[in-house]
């Protein structure tokens, strides 16, 4: 008799064990703050481009708009919707506009991507495509001055804001991009750079980048392995490949974990996708910074290209109201974690720092994005 209390004694500990991430999540209350996400990136049902942002909202049981039981990465965010019915819709749909009234009464903003949808997007997105990425004609994308005027009140109005790549390189016009530098306080130097898997895949290095090498160097494309392509928006490209130009996981994200915002997020991780390389104004603070580690092949490269091995990647324009630009694009994420009904993820998920090793953006995920919209949505407040 007293065996079979202790086994179920024990059977009770353990599925308390198991529900009780569950059930402190659930007890947590629901908090009213309101977050518009802006995405004109969205060619497909993917919604990558904002999933990592929905992910960690509904996580942090932020109340979703229209009085949905929670977010929505297909419904709740401004910006371009793909017609799930018939992707031959597409040139007829109609980007959503960033207007005053949109913005009205929104604690947060966050700039997610304004890139665009192109027409190549709708023969990519179909399971059969084998196409490389190339140019094609835009569907959509950028923003127009009045827009960027319309962001400009809500700041003065004293909403939060948030950037990240690509919020103001192409296809955004040269005066709305100053105006959108200013208000994260940055100047973007033309460079954008990304890792491949596979500098030798067709299917992943764009078109273009073969073009313009074989145009510049003359020579084909002939690179293999993993490595990193860097394009400025003249068109001069540099690749860097790892073990020859760059060490592995050759970008890391650096920062010294003094500020707020950046409690329980970790130093030294992996970046893996699209960044781009900028300046901060001296009225900017700095909060992290990518470190790019090169051999020497790769330090001349970047001296010869006028380059620097460490460049700003958290930039905080003001704190009050708060407005953050991310160097890199940052809530890109698939696919997205399952669960977010559970409490203490992201300590599990941080512990041994188990995802350093992928080639892809669990690590940054994890151990940094989480983390950082942990302290950015503790600190924010309902407009009155």
């Amino acid at each position: 008799m007293r065996s079979r209390l202790f086994w179920l004694a024990v059977c009770l500990m353990l599925l308390g064990l198991l529900l009780a991430p569950r059930m402190l999540w659930e007890r947590q209350p629901w908090r009213d703050l309101k977050v518009l996400i802006i995405d004109k990136s969205v060619p497909d049902t993917s919604y990558r481009e904002h999933m990592a942002l929905i992910w960690v909202l509904n996580h942090l049981k932020i109340t979703a708009p229209d009085g949905a039981p929670i977010w929505d990465p297909a419904r709740h965010y401004l910006g371009f919707h793909p017609p799930v019915e018939d992707p031959a819709l597409y040139p007829l749909v109609r980007d959503q506009r960033i207007t005053p009234e949109a913005l009205k009464g929104n604690a947060l903003v966050c700039l997610t991507d304004s890139y665009g949808v192109y027409q190549q997007d709708l023969q990519i997105a179909r399971p059969e495509n084998t196409a490389s990425p190339d140019y094609s004609p835009r569907l959509t994308g950028g923003l127009d001055a009045a827009e960027v005027t319309a962001l400009q009140h809500y700041v003065q109005a004293g909403g939060a804001l948030w950037g990240e790549f690509n919020t103001f390189a192409s296809p955004t016009a040269a005066a709305e991009r100053q105006a959108l530098e200013q208000l994260f306080g940055v100047r973007w130097t033309g460079w954008t750079g990304r890792y491949f898997d596979e500098l030798a895949q067709e299917q992943e290095i764009p078109a273009w980048a073969r073009r313009l090498w074989q145009a510049q160097r003359g020579q084909a494309w002939a690179f293999e392995g993993p490595g990193w392509l860097l394009v400025h928006e003249d068109n001069r490209l540099q690749v860097l490949r790892e073990g020859q130009e760059i060490v592995p996981q050759g970008l890391k994200i650096r920062h010294d974990q003094s500020h707020p915002l950046l409690q329980q997020a970790q130093d030294s991780v992996p970046f893996y996708y699209w960044f781009d390389i900028l300046t901060a104004d001296p009225s900017a603070q700095v909060l992290a910074e990518y470190e790019m580690t090169l051999l020497p092949p790769g330090q001349t490269i970047f001296e010869q290209a006028g380059l620097p091995q460490r460049f700003p990647a958290l930039i905080m324009a003001s704190a009050s109201p708060l407005r953050l630009y991310f160097a890199g694009d940052a809530s890109d994420l698939a696919p997205a974690p399952e669960r977010f009904r559970l409490a203490g993820l992201g300590p599990w998920h941080r512990f041994g720092r188990r995802y350093d090793s992928q080639t892809e953006q669990r690590a940054f995920f994890w151990s940094f994005y989480q983390p950082l919209w942990v302290n950015i949505l503790a600190q924010l407040k309902p407009l009155p």
